[in-house]
């Protein structure tokens, strides 16, 4: 399968995926993955995983970011079977498109180990 081909399948996929697990995010009484991110508490890596991005964080972020992490991975295994490539192919073709859709203020962590905040 050709570069463009896989992803514009990937992206297709992982919108759909994007939608669902901001739904599951979105539980009565939890903090909302947008506001966190919004504030610096959390961050996108390169890799397509929420990542903290304060060492201060409460226990409830910290699950959050570890449930959100393990559907994100779940969704990129899927995604990696169906296209014939690899889960971390997978994370970077939708950590791009997470600096497209995250809020303003949201900190970017890059495989350079750098961190960038959208303005």
């Amino acid at each position: 399968m050709d570069r463009r081909r896989f992803l514009e399948s990937a992206l297709s996929i992982l919108a759909v995926t994007f939608l669902l697990s901001r739904a599951v995010t979105h539980a009565a009484d939890a903090p909302s993955l947008d506001d966190l991110r919004k504030t610096g508490v959390v961050g996108e890596r390169y890799d397509g995983l929420v990542v903290l991005h304060t060492d201060n964080a409460d226990s409830a972020v910290r699950s959050l970011v570890e449930s959100v992490n393990a559907q994100r991975r779940e969704i990129y295994e899927k995604g990696a079977k169906k296209q014939g490539v690899s889960p971390a192919e997978v994370g970077k073709v939708y950590a791009l498109e997470l600096v497209k859709k995250a809020p303003r203020g949201t900190w970017f962590l890059g495989d350079d180990g750098k961190w960038v905040q959208k303005k």
